[in-house]
């Protein structure tokens, strides 16, 4: 069989657009993965960057004082925190530099032995962390290489003026040397897509969505007189999830919302329980397996989302929660965030609310009855199929062939 290999600087178990790819191409392929875990599936060979990482021997002090400059431990100190002293011409510089540091660092030696050893007909770099390393190894062993850059890296933390100023001059860089030199490009949703063409001249990447597995569920209605809104997910200060709280004190008792919710933060966790207390309507529940998860909420009546637009990944977002709603057959309140909005208005899923705040939330989910939840429950059942991850990850196998039979 043809062998791909999977690269994604993340634990591909509990990554689901990585795990999802493995899983698909393993049945036609023999894939090899590099990340963190391991992966047990049939005609798959992992390596856990944990554990599974070439380092150059080191035979002498200059040796040593050199591998320590290019695993990056003093390219910091020594290259980045002096910087500001130096001409403005310098970040052209420093971007180079880091560049030289990545794709000749631990985690490139690493893809290279692998590569060496083995013979590979395609590469697929996940997320912008994986394009460097696996663009060098790729165009040096004149291997195809699919970039699924997941969101727009450019975009992803623009609101936070520290990531700006550090690590953006180089992500620009490197997407403008690399993009490129892709032989094909996958993303989440067209405007990004659409945005990574118009910014770096390349052509359009192909659209493969965040959508969940299927599952065979049905539409739950209840009679107890109360409407449950739920929501899941990671709980980011930038996602403002008090939001969704404070759109529940502006609803009538029926109303109750329910969370799903992993905290990193625990003083955000706190001040969010604190926030909910007085209501008495607002729970927060013990988070689920991701498999779990529409089964878990099949039992709520209305998937609730507010986003922030604070930048520009969040305004055009097109998150698995939303395919998750949707394969656990709920109807669907959302801000206007216009991936998600032409999802719903195509499928006529629910209502969006005429701007982001909480008071015009609670006026979309006010004028809904329990007839119109459960006829949007009931479309949600309709497009569960169309909508689901065996569909989108076809796309993706249509891709690897062409990329494999190209060669």
């Amino acid at each position: 069989m043809k062998k791909i290999l999977i690269y994604s600087q993340s634990t591909i178990v509990k990554d689901p657009r990585v795990y999802k790819q493995v899983a698909r191409l393993s049945r036609e392929y023999d894939v090899i993965t590099i990340g963190y875990g391991f992966v047990d599936l049939t005609n798959v060979q992992s390596y856990d960057l944990h554990n599974w990482v070439i380092k150059k021997p080191a035979e002498s002090f200059i040796k040593k004082i050199c591998n320590a400059f290019i695993e990056k431990r003093l390219s910091y100190a020594l290259v980045f925190n002096i910087s500001r002293t130096l001409p403005a011409w310098f970040p052209l510089v420093r971007t180079s530099i880091k560049n030289f540091l990545i794709v000749n660092g631990k985690y490139s030696r690493t893809l290279k032995k692998i590569v060496n050893e083995t013979t590979i007909d395609l590469i697929i770099a996940n997320d912008f962390t994986a394009l460097p390393v696996c663009c060098a190894v790729a165009k040096s062993r004149k291997l195809k290489l699919l970039y699924d850059a997941h969101e727009y890296t450019l975009g992803q933390s623009s609101n936070d003026q520290e990531w700006v100023k550090k690590k953006l001059p180089y992500i620009r860089y490197a997407l403008k040397k690399y993009l490129p030199k892709c032989d094909r490009m996958t993303t989440v949703c067209a405007s990004i897509a659409e945005e990574y063409q118009r910014t770096f001249s390349i052509p359009l990447p192909a659209v493969i969505k965040n959508a969940s597995p299927y599952k065979d569920l049905s539409p739950e209605k209840r009679n107890d007189g109360k409407i449950k809104l739920v929501h899941h997910g990671l709980a980011l200060r930038q996602r403002a999830i008090e939001d969704m709280i404070k759109t529940v004190e502006l609803l009538d008792d029926r109303f109750e919302l329910y969370f799903y919710l992993v905290f990193k933060d625990m003083e955000y966790y706190a001040e969010l329980k604190k926030l909910a207390l007085p209501l008495g309507r607002v729970f927060f529940m013990d988070p689920v397996p991701m498999d779990l998860i529409p089964s878990t909420l099949n039992m709520y009546d209305i998937g609730l989302y507010i986003l922030p637009p604070v930048n520009f990944n969040q305004l055009h977002a097109l998150p698995n929660k939303i395919f998750e709603f949707i394969q656990a057959r709920l109807a669907v309140a959302i801000a206007p965030s216009p991936e998600m909005s032409e999802i719903v208005k195509k499928y006529q899923l629910g209502v969006i609310a005429d701007d982001f705040e909480p008071e015009s939330m609670a006026r979309a989910i006010g004028s809904l009855d329990e007839d119109c939840i459960q006829r949007y429950k009931q479309n949600s059942h309709s497009c569960a199929k169309e909508l689901s991850a065996e569909v989108e990850i076809e796309k993706l196998a249509v891709i690897v062939e062409e990329l494999i039979n190209s060669n």
